[in-house]
């Protein structure tokens, strides 16, 4: 975990941009039901530690991760690959002819 649980309402913000997703402070907000005030002062701080990039300014603005937080989502990314998810269909023993 990169935060301690106290410092920050969630860590949903830093997932969503290692994926590659903009992260907004709308989107922040509404997803983990706090104040504009406390979205604000964690996206900041996610600026503040490098994890979170701000592109834009005021009402546009979003935040996409810095290389600092790429680092990080590829060394723990599961890079083996899923089983066939077709072969439980091609086995049912209760398949109709």
């Amino acid at each position: 975990m990169i935060f301690e649980p106290s410092k920050l309402a969630s860590k949903d913000a830093e997932a969503d941009a290692a994926y590659g997703f903009r992260v907004t402070n709308d989107h922040y907000r509404t997803e983990n039901e706090i104040s504009n005030v406390v979205a604000s002062r964690d996206l900041k701080r996610m600026s503040d530690l490098g994890l979170l990039k701000p592109i834009g300014e005021t009402r546009g603005r979003f935040y996409v991760a810095t290389s600092i937080l790429k680092n990080i989502y590829d060394r723990h990314q599961d890079a083996s690959l899923a089983a066939d998810p077709y072969e439980l269909l091609r086995n049912d023993p209760f398949k109709r002819p």
